[in-house]
């Protein structure tokens, strides 16, 4: 009996890790070209080529192609958008900060950071949108 009940638990377990591995490897990217320096919580990032991709947790994974950097960051999921790949960062003086990551894979909206929220002061202006267009493929 004790043998049967093993046997079912480990069915069960490896059942469970082959739904999680389709889960993950089914993950929707996007490919996006940043022309600027920009923040994302509290990493700043250089300009280049990004692959974006969500986890079905709402955990986005930010890979720069150019210099291996990754930064993870836990968003709130938003409805898919039809208007296309974009992009959203505010703007304050010359500094960047993600706000948003919207296309026709996934959309998502980035919480306001505390740096954000001290330049946002410092610079005493209403926040600036600046939208990109994100190259998906």
């Amino acid at each position: 009996m004790k043998l049967f009940l093993f046997t079912v638990t480990a069915l069960l377990t490896l059942a469970n890790l082959s739904t999680a591995a389709r889960a993950f490897s089914s993950n929707p990217v996007v490919v996006a070209k940043v022309p600027f320096n920009f923040t994302v919580g509290h990493d700043q990032l250089p300009s280049g080529t990004y692959k974006i991709s969500r986890d079905p947790w709402g955990l986005v994974t930010i890979r720069n192609m150019d210099r291996q950097l990754n930064v993870l960051v836990a968003t709130t999921v938003e409805p898919v958008s039809m208007a296309g790949n974009k992009l959203v960062f505010h703007r304050y003086g010359d500094q960047y900060f993600l706000s948003k990551i919207s296309s026709t894979a996934f959309s998502v909206h980035v919480p306001v950071s505390k740096m954000e929220t001290r330049v946002r002061y410092q610079e005493a202006q209403p926040a600036g949108e600046y939208h990109g267009s994100v190259a998906a493929r």
